[in-house]
């Protein structure tokens, strides 16, 4: 068993079933996937003892997309090498890149 991010939601996957965490405990756990992590000892203990009874559901993975930029919001980076000179006054910075 793994746990999952889906749709934004905690879910305990299985091969190809799921469960979406807050649902199957009842709200004894949130939904936020990260928040897990601060009750890990009883959130573990809780899904050792899902069983078949569980709200058990099909689901598809698909591989997780890769943002346009390295971090959402901000402009994508180029990884190509640029060359620079600098000329610093005391009034002001000028470079010119290429």
């Amino acid at each position: 068993m793994r746990v999952a991010n889906l749709d934004g939601r905690l879910a305990l996957v299985r091969e190809d079933i799921a469960v979406d965490v807050e649902l199957a405990s009842n709200g004894l756990f949130g939904p936020d996937p990260q928040a897990i992590y601060d009750q890990w000892a009883a959130f573990r203990t809780w899904a050792q003892s899902l069983d078949s009874d569980a709200p058990w559901t099909p689901f598809e993975a698909s591989p997780a997309r890769r943002p346009a930029s390295g971090w959402p919001g901000l402009p994508s980076v180029s990884w190509h090498p640029v060359t620079s000179s600098c000329r610093m006054s005391r009034a002001s910075v000028s470079c010119a890149t290429g």
